[in-house]
């Protein structure tokens, strides 16, 4: 539960991750249909293994 929480809270550049809404950028306003966007951010600062 703590990365779930963790990646919820990542920041990167004034984005964030809005659980039900997409991302919340900086100025307020929301980027919906963004799942790719949001798994990297989820990601961020551990990367995400591609292969072994």
């Amino acid at each position: 539960m703590g990365r779930v929480r963790q990646a919820l809270r990542t920041q990167v550049g004034g984005v964030r991750s809005a659980p039900g809404c997409g991302l919340a950028l900086p100025d307020g306003s929301y980027l919906i249909g963004t799942s790719a966007l949001e798994v990297l951010l989820a990601a961020h600062p551990d990367g995400i293994r591609l292969v072994d």
